[in-house]
């Protein structure tokens, strides 16, 4: 199994992890390639979409109807 060192951002020293310890966000292709192919997990959610304005007034406008909890359930 492969390690991955990062970068610890509250105390700048490396830090060493192994895949299943990291939650792989936003990144750019080559990274996200490096590191799936590690064995870094990618939960659905963190694919490499992002939401663009249209999604956040959708949201907004859904979160102000009286059911909005009702819609989101799966």
């Amino acid at each position: 199994m492969s390690t991955i060192r990062a970068m610890c951002p509250h105390c700048i020293s490396p830090v060493d992890l192994d895949p299943a310890e990291i939650l792989l966000a936003p990144a750019p292709p080559s990274a996200f390639e490096v590191h799936t192919n590690a064995g870094v997990r990618v939960e659905e959610s963190l694919s490499p979409h992002r939401f663009t304005v249209d999604d956040l007034i959708e949201f907004h406008q859904l979160l102000n109807t009286p059911d909005w909890f009702a819609q989101l359930q799966p």
